[in-house]
């Protein structure tokens, strides 16, 4: 999109910073929440045969589904879900890439993205500090990060208000990355009986790493994407106004985005799109089906095909 939309939309959308709390596989009774939305009076069997029946095999919903009475579902049903220890983040907006920078912003056409930044809270950051390890050592300025907060993870966005489709361009974490490798580092030199190690100069505890990193990932690692994704989706479909999401598939992801040298995780553009109930498909967005330089770029992927919710 341009830079005046993208913007506009921003100013809109946030007022700084939005405090969220997450608890595990609530993307599910979202999803089913939206479909009972948009199909009033939906049976349980008719939400079997549809793209969202696998969250029909979720205990909780099942749970649910047998207090249905009659079989009839309604989206108040699944619209109040918690449990006893949600994860709090920070969600923020920024933007990234220039349409002079199109060939090396990752982007799928010239323009910019709208990220979701999904950032650690201020106690996060007070355990940090409690164990003087200093957090720049998780961040990389060169990608859409936070300038000041902590960010777990974020996701790019594209969209177009005249077709009514939105496409998530990518969703990507430093800081697990970045922790999991000091956790390795640390083990390796606690093993050797090393009370610290040095990265590029920079000398860290390994006691104190072990239990921050261990911590974290053992909060975060199998989380994030999850996380991560719905609150692009969430943003995409409340606060944007678009139902109609696609998301890159891995092999057409990478070459619509010109990525070279070390692609991104297999998962993010294979199992986790499934998770949420993407169906794949062989067209996407006509925003970038359209585009000129996006279609030069799609004659070279093989096979081309993308994955798509209708929520």
């Amino acid at each position: 999109m341009n830079n005046r939309t993208l913007r506009e939309v921003i100013e809109c959308l946030t007022e700084g910073r939005k405090l969220v709390q997450y608890s595990e596989d609530a993307y599910a009774f979202y999803l089913l929440d939206k479909y009972c939305e948009s199909n009033p009076g939906a049976t349980v069997s008719q939400v079997k045969q549809s793209a969202f029946s696998k969250l029909m095999e979720k205990p909780e919903i099942k749970s649910i589904i047998a207090k249905s009475g009659k079989g009839k579902l309604s989206g108040d049903m699944f619209r109040h879900y918690y449990t006893l220890e949600p994860q709090e983040f920070v969600i923020t907006l920024s933007s990234w890439g220039c349409k002079e920078d199109y060939r090396w912003d990752q982007t799928s056409r010239p323009g910019v993205n709208l990220v979701m930044q999904l950032n650690l809270t201020n106690q996060h950051d007070e355990i940090l500090r409690d164990l003087k390890i200093n957090g720049e050592e998780f961040k990389f300025y060169s990608h859409p990060i936070h300038d000041s907060k902590s960010s777990l993870s974020w996701a790019r966005i594209d969209f177009d208000f005249d077709s009514g489709e939105a496409l998530i361009e990518e969703l990507q974490t430093d800081w697990i990355r970045r922790a999991a490798k000091h956790n390795h580092l640390a083990r390796k030199h606690q093993l050797q009986g090393c009370s610290t190690y040095f990265v590029y100069g920079d000398e860290f505890n390994v006691v104190e790493m072990l239990q921050y990193t261990g911590e974290l990932l053992n909060k975060y690692q199998k989380s994030w994407m999850e996380v991560t994704l719905f609150y692009a989706i969430e943003l995409i479909k409340e606060e944007i106004g678009i139902g109609n999401i696609f998301y890159h598939s891995y092999e057409t992801g990478a070459v619509v985005k010109n990525i070279s040298g070390t692609l991104p995780p297999r998962s993010l553009y294979t199992q986790l799109p499934k998770k949420f109930c993407f169906t794949q498909c062989k067209e996407g967005p006509g925003f970038i089906m359209e585009d000129r330089k996006a279609k030069r770029r799609l004659k070279k992927a093989k096979n081309a095909s993308w994955f798509k919710l209708a929520i």
